[in-house]
């Protein structure tokens, strides 16, 4: 299955949205019949609607404020998105990709997203390990962004040739990358290995697997 570093920040707080509404009606129904507002210029017939109008208020006011904070923390995390594809670029699959060869080679293709802080993305590179018994090659068209490894079994992304470095503002920014596999054993049976490598700043990384295949 893709890899997720830390906590899904997107899913929690759309999950916390759905149910917002209803926790909020239970506990301030539950806070007026236990802790009824009530003052002199208060109606005796009137502090029930009251009080549940104001815990009501009390909550939303709440639940809103944590949207907010939920969403300023989403906003603020650099994130790397992977897609894997073989063989065509097609990025639908979200999570496992089979990589099938045809007469011992195959085509890698990759939609590499960074969101985040650009200054995040500097001195970063992202490497791709391949399996023993398979080899790397360039695609002309895609070199510009990668380097292969001397024994041909890693693939190095740059990361700072994959956006504008003079950006200081949060970026948004997408690219294809492809690359051929050959492999020198009959059968093939083993996943990608993805990882960041570079200076210490938190990044997470989010991707699909893709497992080499005979």
């Amino acid at each position: 299955m893709g890899e997720r570093q830390g906590l899904d920040l997107k899913k929690i707080r759309k999950l916390i949205m759905i149910v917002a509404p209803m926790i909020a009606t239970l506990l301030s129904a539950y806070l007026t019949g236990v802790f009824p507002v009530s003052a002199s210029f208060i109606p005796e017939d009137q502090v029930y609607g009251i009080s549940l109008t104001l815990y009501s208020g009390v909550f939303v006011a709440l639940f809103t404020g944590l949207d907010y904070l939920l969403n300023y923390i989403i906003k603020q995390k650099t994130i790397i998105k992977v897609k894997f594809a073989a063989n065509r670029p097609d990025f639908n699959k979200m999570y496992l990709v089979h990589c099938d060869f045809n007469q011992d080679t195959a085509t890698i293709y990759m939609e590499v997203k960074l969101a985040g802080n650009p200054k995040k993305f500097l001195q970063k590179e992202m490497k791709l390990t391949l399996p023993v018994q398979v080899t790397a090659q360039k695609i002309e068209k895609y070199s510009k962004y990668y380097k292969i490894s001397a024994d041909k079994r890693s693939v190095i992304i740059d990361l700072e040739k994959l956006f504008n470095t003079e950006k200081t503002e949060r970026i948004e920014d997408s690219i294809n990358i492809g690359f051929k596999v050959i492999k020198s054993d009959d059968e093939v049976q083993s996943y990608i290995e993805t990882v960041i490598i570079g200076p210490k700043r938190k990044i997470i990384l989010e991707k699909n697997d893709l497992l080499f295949t005979k």
